[in-house]
């Protein structure tokens, strides 16, 4: 069997992607997940050097604020503080963007070698993984290719933006089906057996209170069979700024 064919075999049953041929096995895990190593086709990529990473102590969900939120997305000349990645251990970033400079995946992982980092997005041109940092094709609008509680920290940096024609940047219109389904599904592979796990979504332009409400009845919605709590973030000018999700604390 040629190398690369057997490279998009590996990767398309680990993980777990719907072809013609392929079936999904929710049993398997994918490759990066299990601590093996994969290369691209066409061989290594250079890393961007762009962001510099500050550590500093873990901020908690309660505390947390929008000024906190934008030096972890590296937002309006921030550098990133990795706070908010100390304690993950595998970090999911939605819609990193199709230009390898803008992205923060390679950032994290090179700044944390022995974390698991993954960037997703929709318009790349082939899935692959250097080190401990994949690169892999997810559409918003559908089941993401991954297995329930995968991720410590899911991050979508301008994705709830409502920026193109009343949908919003990550693919979605803000009150449909497909937002809910998006929600929903940042909610099944957010690791909620670790009560520090994370989802932050990220998106400041054109998001009303319609937006909000919309957002808030899904994740109340949500909440009923999952335990999850959320928080809508808003800036000191007092627009929207993010979602945080993270799991409920037990009941005492």
């Amino acid at each position: 069997m040629r190398p690369v064919r057997r490279f998009a075999i590996l990767l398309l049953s680990t993980f777990g992607i719907a072809t013609a041929t392929f079936a999904v096995d929710p049993d398997r895990c994918n490759a990066l997940l299990e601590g093996r190593t994969l290369t691209f086709v066409n061989g290594p990529v250079k890393i961007p050097t762009k962001y510099r990473v500050e550590r500093g102590p873990r901020t908690s969900f309660d505390r947390i604020d929008t000024y906190d939120l934008q030096k972890m997305l590296g937002e309006h000349g921030n550098k990133i503080d990795a706070a908010l990645y100390e304690d993950a251990n595998t970090i999911l970033f939605l819609s990193d963007g199709a230009d390898v400079i803008d992205r923060l995946g390679p950032a994290i992982a090179q700044e944390f070698p022995k974390k698991t980092v993954v960037s997703a997005e929709l318009d790349i041109v082939e899935d692959g993984f250097l080190n401990n940092w994949g690169l892999i094709r997810i559409d918003n609008t559908r089941p993401f290719p991954a297995k329930d509680d995968s991720f410590d920290r899911v991050i979508l940096r301008r994705g709830m933006c409502v920026c193109h024609h009343g949908r919003c940047c990550a693919g979605f219109k803000p009150a449909s089906p497909d937002a809910r389904n998006f929600l929903r599904q940042v909610v099944r592979i957010l690791n909620k057996k670790d009560p520090h796990a994370l989802a932050v979504l990220h998106g400041m332009y054109d998001v009303g209170m319609g937006e909000i409400w919309a957002w808030s009845t899904f994740l109340d919605e949500i909440a009923k069979t999952e335990p999850i709590r959320y928080r809508m973030m808003m800036d000191r000018q007092g627009m929207f700024h993010s979602i945080l999700i993270q799991p409920a604390p037990p009941r005492q």
